[in-house]
């Protein structure tokens, strides 16, 4: 999909920028396309080319998606999480279990892309299962509607209306 018509569909939206930053998001997610359409072009993305990138902001990718849901982890401390399953004292231990359940399932990511097929339902729900070890829900899609704290945004209620939005 064309990065400008992702920006321009965001207009109006919770998620919507102002008209610098959206150029120079715009600017640099067609530059990613190019280079995603490079490699898949090449037929599948390399052994090598999945370790560089996973490799160099693995852990920075758990702690920072990890904090969007709460968690007080600096990248320090998620990647001794991760690595030894211990972090500073005093912190609740559900964000030790976060950051290891995040971490599998990018493990789990790098695995499916190394096929060049695309992924299917079942192994969205394996990485939805993966991400949400332990907590309700976990590798089914809901079936009640949700709400994000702080937002007018309001998620589509079922897997039904999320496919039609994305037909859309």
């Amino acid at each position: 999909m064309n990065p400008q018509i992702i920006i321009n569909s965001l207009v109006g939206s919770p998620y919507s920028l102002e008209s610098s930053p959206a150029t120079e998001l715009g600017k640099e997610l067609l530059k990613i396309q190019g280079q995603v359409n490079v490699l898949r072009n090449r037929g599948r993305l390399t052994q090598d080319t999945l370790e560089r990138y996973y490799g160099t902001t693995r852990y920075e990718q758990v702690a920072e998606s990890n904090a969007i849901e709460g968690s007080p982890l600096t990248v320090g401390e998620t990647e001794l999480a991760v690595l030894k399953g211990t972090t500073l004292t005093g912190l609740d231990p559900g964000y030790v279990r976060d950051a290891q359940s995040l971490n599998k399932a990018l493990v789990r990511l790098v695995e499916m892309a190394r096929n060049p097929a695309p992924l299917d339902i079942l192994q969205v729900k394996e990485l939805h299962s993966l991400i949400l070890e332990g907590h309700h829900g976990a590798g089914s899609f809901r079936t009640e509607p949700v709400s994000i704290s702080g937002s007018t945004h309001k998620p589509p209620p079922t897997w039904k209306a999320v496919m039609d939005e994305m037909e859309k």
